[in-house]
């Protein structure tokens, strides 16, 4: 260790003996006379006497420890790092109160901890549900309104769950981390429902006070009046969280009160106030600024969810790698429940939903979150309702009464379709309910939950509709007697989700199936297959009767709403068995089936995919017909009636399924094939020359010795006998091997190399047909009786290119020499564009072959949705 003094032994006897020596001659020379009249200021002893003061001190603060000087600054000092250290780790914790299916390790905030953002909002105007919060205004951040050069008393205003507490303990941490960056370095987290009593109390409490109150031992102790300092110095950043957790209103109005004294008598400091928004109705703190926390957006979502989950498995497992697939299966589950994913603004309601799919996960369920969706939404009210209250020991009225009197509400909304109640309406409705208990308390208590909300007007309602609904169905599932309702109103879709729910919650799903069977109504039918997937007790008759129901809904003559209802059951089991492509979106495990695409089929008169019909997946459609399938699915189910608006897949979501065949697939602007080049099929130059030898084996062209009658059938003579000059032709090379195929080769144009790919997009050639077919090329072969020659080749073509018909053997050699002989004679006028299109032809006719002769060939689609 160095010397505690300023400096060595040697340079302090130095200096001092300097200054001593110095100091002797001007006293020396005072008594002397010695000095220079003209320094008069020697000769006055308040200057010399000065002079002595100043170099005694040196001589003292040279000469003693300097641990005697900076004692009290090191303690502080540590006291301020032990205080800094406590701040950061409890600001690390995760808040879980109230979640029962919270695993073993609450994930550490830091990892999971996703930025809310604020907007500017006035007290009256934050909206108090857990979910449909007005989105409108800027988004800010937390940071933007601290720290500033003026001091800032905001007010934070939140539903339940929305992440106040969260928020605070992120800005007490990260205050705490980086002080010495701030202005006010010096955060301090107060739990205003702990603090209340005491603030209420008689005796006035200082705030200094109160935070000694609310700190635990530290391993180093305060110095003396070190609180007071700080605050007096304008060093703080007071963070006062809960105060709609203050019950009693006489004591939230007295914390108010304390709170704007403390706003006077330390000005320097900053100050954030949270509350719910119906804690902060009557009195209120003089900030600076309010605002709202707003909902999550979707990306904020996602980001949560794979924060949370890779820090989960990484503390299950040591594999965070592992979370990014759960974190992945969750979203797109999400995204099919639209319902559910409604829910997932809401910080608490997100984290709830997260630890419910990872139970589901750990049990071995691939699902996940459970089909039943009763079980989640219990969750969620029991949350609400009164165990996070009761986890934070706050005062719980009627916490078995309450989720009774909020289903008998909700049931009786539902049979009077509405969805919310004035309070002169409400009361006396309650009051009965209540055994005297007042309604207007009961109603600011579940407003305090965040499952009911007053709308303008003081109209009371829900807060989601899905918390009407899952209520409502729950109080019908306590009485068999109940469920005469549902079955009565299986036509009307106002009840649906309330059925499904209800057979969720008792699976009495019987009853409501066969009224369902028993209507026939679209709606009614709808509800019965649905019932059916999410029912595993439905008995065999009710499902027979429902696959005949299907069945009968692909035979000729089916009506377009029996369609409709298959391709929505359809429909909606493939996207169940939908799995999480690495970009986070949905796409099908296998290719739509033939049952699916039928229905299209025959709902819309697109010709049928050119491979075989049956089971299995449908093969074999052209591009706009895929096109056209998914915007029929869209429009017959309703878009985004599932929660999701169906598309064909990106090409990185569709790579590891190429190996099934050709995939439809879409880059956002244009159709594409996958395995394909330039996303098109294409004929290999090779293929359409040893195509072209077939068809002229046995033809007068390639034996020219043939007699007429011998060749008068073969369809390439018979086509190009229609010419009444003689056509162009390569010449012939009688010294090769083969004298056919070469003659073949010399058909095609010289700059199609041997193995160039022809590409050829099927669909293209209807309105091929229709240009060769028009005036304009007629009159470029009207010599010679070309033109002749070129009906003859569009009449054989046209069956298999308009989908009439397969294309024949003899129909194909029709064609495609012709065609080639055709496109020599236009290179020969330098017409190249229509030598270029016969050419087309000609491998498109080769193509169709290939498709019939190799399914491998032939197209399927997925469905991927967002």
């Amino acid at each position: 260790m160095k010397s505690e003094r300023r400096g060595s032994v040697g340079q302090w006897l130095a200096a001092s003996g300097a200054l001593v020596t110095v100091a002797l001659g001007v006293v020396t020379n005072l008594v002397t006379e010695a000095l220079p009249t003209t320094w008069r200021w020697a000769q006055d002893w308040r200057v010399t006497g000065l002079l002595f003061l100043i170099f005694t001190v040196l001589i003292v603060g040279l000469a003693v420890p300097r641990r005697w000087f900076t004692i009290g600054w090191r303690r502080a000092s540590r006291y301020a790092r032990a205080y800094r250290d406590w701040v950061a780790r409890m600001g690390n914790r995760l808040d879980a109160v109230g979640l029962a299916t919270v695993g073993p390790s609450t994930p550490p905030l830091e990892d999971v901890f996703v930025d809310v953002t604020l907007t500017s909002r006035a007290p009256g105007h934050v909206w108090p549900g857990v979910v449909g919060a007005d989105v409108t205004g800027g988004r800010h951040q937390a940071s933007d309104f601290l720290d500033q050069p003026d001091r800032v008393v905001l007010v934070v205003l939140g539903a339940p769950g929305s992440g106040k507490t969260t928020l605070l303990r992120h800005i007490a941490r990260q205050t705490a981390l980086t002080h010495g960056e701030k202005r006010r370095p010096v955060p301090v987290l107060l739990q205003l429902r702990e603090s209340a009593p005491v603030i209420a109390a008689a005796a006035p409490v200082s705030l200094a006070a109160l935070i000694r109150r609310s700190i635990p031992e530290l391993p180093e102790m305060e110095p003396s009046g070190w609180w007071e300092a700080q605050l007096q110095a304008g060093r703080c950043l007071v963070l006062l969280d809960g105060l709609d957790e203050v019950a009693d209103r006489g004591q939230r109005r007295a914390v108010v009160r304390w709170i704007n004294e403390q706003l006077t008598v330390h000005p320097g400091n900053d100050f954030v106030v949270t509350s719910r928004p119906h804690g902060y109705r009557e009195s209120f703190v003089d900030a600076t600024a309010t605002v709202q926390v707003l909902p999550f957006t979707r990306v904020q979502v996602e980001t949560f969810l794979r924060g949370w989950y890779r820090t989960a498995e990484r503390q299950a497992n040591g594999s965070p790698e592992r979370g990014d697939e759960a974190a992945l299966h969750l979203i797109g589950q999400l995204r099919g429940m639209p319902g559910l994913a409604d829910l997932t603004v809401n910080p608490l309601l997100l984290t709830l939903i997260a630890e419910v799919h990872r139970y589901g996960r750990r049990r071995g369920e691939n699902r996940g979150l459970p089909d039943n969706r009763a079980a989640l939404y219990a969750e969620m009210c029991d949350v609400m309702v009164h165990r996070r209250d009761e986890e934070r020991e706050l005062p719980v009225d009627l916490p078995r009464q309450r989720r009774e009197i909020l289903g008998r509400l909700a049931f009786l909304w539902m049979g009077r379709g509405v969805r919310s109640m004035g309070p002169p309406e409400l009361y006396p409705v309650l009051r009965p309910w209540l055994s005297g208990t007042d309604p207007e308390g009961f109603i600011v208590e579940m407003e305090r939950t965040g499952l009911l909300v007053a709308r303008e007007g003081q109209e009371v309602a829900f807060a989601h509709q899905t918390f009407q609904e899952y209520l409502a169905a729950r109080h019908l599932a306590e009485d068999e007697q109940r469920q005469s309702v549902l079955v009565a109103a299986v036509d009307d879709v106002w009840w649906r989700e309330t059925t499904l729910l209800y057979v969720d919650l008792s699976d009495a799903s019987d009853a409501v199936v066969t009224g369902c069977l028993e209507s026939g109504s679209p709606n009614a039918m709808s509800l019965a297959f649905a019932i059916a997937e999410s029912s595993e007790k439905l008995a065999g008759h009710l499902r027979r009767r429902l696959d005949k129901v299907l069945e009968g809904a692909r035979r000729p003559g089916a009506d377009s709403f029996r369609r409709a209802i298959a391709a929505d059951v359809l429909v909606g089991r493939y996207l169940r068995e939908c799995e999480t492509t690495l970009r986070g979106s949905r796409i099908g495990r296998r290719p739509v089936g033939a049952d699916l695409y039928d229905l299209f089929v025959m709902d819309t008169g697109t010709p049928a995919p050119d491979g075989p019909r049956g089971a299995g997946a449908a093969r074999g459609m052209w591009r706009r017909d895929a096109e056209q399938f998914v915007a029929w699915l869209n429009g017959v189910l309703g878009e985004g009636s599932r929660g999701v608006t169906v598309r064909l897949p990106f090409q990185d979501e569709i790579q590891p399924k190429s190996a099934v065949g050709p995939v439809w697939t879409s880059n956002g602007r244009r159709t594409l094939l996958t395995s394909a080049i330039g996303g098109v099929l294409t004929v290999n130059a090779r293929r359409l020359i040893d195509d072209a030898a077939r068809d002229l084996r046995g033809s007068r062209l390639a034996a020219p010795a043939l007699d007429e009658d011998d060749s008068s059938e073969h369809p390439v003579d018979r086509v190009l006998s229609a010419a009444s000059a003689p056509l162009w032709l390569p010449p012939r090379r009688s010294e090769a091997d083969d004298p056919v195929a070469a003659l073949a080769a010399g058909l095609l144009p010289a700059h199609y190399p041997m193995f160039d790919q022809i590409p050829v997009d099927l669909d293209d050639l209807g309105e091929l047909l229709e240009v060769l077919a028009s005036s304009y090329i007629r009159r470029l072969l009207s010599g010679g009786g070309l033109d002749k020659v070129l009906d003859l080749v569009l009449r054989a073509a046209e069956p298999a290119i308009r989908r009439t018909g397969p294309i024949s053997e003899r129909d194909a050699a029709a064609v495609r020499v012709p065609a080639l002989v055709l496109a020599g004679e236009a290179r020969q006028t330098g017409n190249r564009k229509l030598a270029s299109a016969l050419v087309w032809l000609a491998a498109a006719v080769s193509l169709l072959q290939e498709r019939a002769r190799n399914t491998a060939l032939l197209e399927v689609v997925y469905l991927a949705h967002d």
